[in-house]
């Protein structure tokens, strides 16, 4: 194959992940499992080429495919047949097939293992170890130097919004397609105390942070669409993660006479759409954005509805 750094306008890309032919059949992911990538023409759908990746962890979050190149991390393993432990390492691969490691797993070591890369591929943004740590933080690296360009801490979040409580957990949720803003999400004790937060990377400087809570009803939602702003969530029994008491909450709800509520709810604007009541506490609507304008979700008995945002 030609030498290949970045795809033409009349191309796309795409993969083949091997953990999902795995799940179906109940085996074990192999620790070398390898990935496949593919490119496309776009108008007609024909293959053009297509190159392989090896060592790919069982996570489809592991992988982000941009116009120049393919980002994925790699689990390593220096001798799994004697058990040693396998270490990330993050890696870029160009359309030639040709990779290059860019961060390798002792400075991997302290970010979570799902990075962020702007549409044009000018910045890489992680979270920092945990809440906590004083130094956990969503730090912004510009590319390909890893140099620091930006780092947010969760008292900035708290600064902007002094009515949250302070004991906030804050991670990278993902990029505007403009590759304008970095979106970031803020977590207390409860899936309901969730804010989001969005900064402008082209001012480099944190007075273009701004902080998004949620409404106080919102006991499940999103995330939210990066472009748009807009956010779907529920109000309804809480999840606990234990049968017996869901069931008990449930049972309750429904002694009540309580109704669940499902809504649309724009983080820029607070205009907030009801979209159903529904009684059955124990239903889960599946909400499912089929673009940035168009929400698909599913009522208890069965009926599927699209509801389309007026612009």
């Amino acid at each position: 194959m030609t030498e290949k750094k970045c795809l033409n306008e009349n191309e796309i890309a795409d993969f083949d992940y091997i953990a999902d032919l795995y799940e179906s059949t109940g085996v074990k992911l192999p620790s070398n499992a390898t990935t496949t990538i593919f490119v496309n023409d776009k108008n007609t759908n024909k293959e053009l080429f297509r190159f392989i990746i090896s060592n790919v962890p069982d996570k489809s979050s592991s992988i982000e495919i941009h116009r120049c190149g393919v980002y994925v991390i790699r689990d390593i393993f220096s001798d799994a047949k004697k058990g040693i432990y396998k270490t990330p390492q993050f890696w870029i691969y160009t359309y030639d097939g040709k990779g290059e490691i860019l961060i390798n797993e002792n400075d991997f070591y302290p970010y979570s293992p799902i990075p962020r890369i702007d549409s044009l591929e000018n910045y890489l943004a992680l979270t920092r170890y945990h809440f906590g740590r004083p130094d956990h933080a969503v730090v912004i690296k510009n590319l390909p130097q890893l140099e620091d360009v930006l780092v947010i801490m969760p008292d900035d979040i708290w600064q902007k919004s002094p009515k949250l409580d302070k004991e906030r957990d804050i991670g990278v949720v993902g990029w505007s397609s403009d590759g304008r803003y970095l979106w970031g999400g803020s977590y207390g004790q409860g899936q309901d105390s969730a804010v989001y937060f969005r900064i402008n990377i082209n001012d480099k400087n944190k007075e273009t942070l701004e902080v998004f809570p949620m409404p106080d009803d919102a006991i499940h939602h999103g995330p939210p669409r990066l472009n748009t702003g807009y956010i779907w969530y529920i109000y309804g029994p809480p999840w606990v993660g234990f049968y017996e008491m869901s069931e008990k909450i449930y049972d309750e709800w429904q002694k009540q006479g309580k109704k669940v509520h499902f809504y649309l709810y724009n983080l820029f604007t607070k205009k907030q759409i009801l979209l159903e009541v529904f009684n059955d506490p124990t239903w889960f609507i599946k909400p499912n954005w089929l673009s940035d304008t168009e929400l698909q979700y599913e009522l208890p008995n069965g009926e599927k509805k699209i509801y389309t945002i007026q612009k």
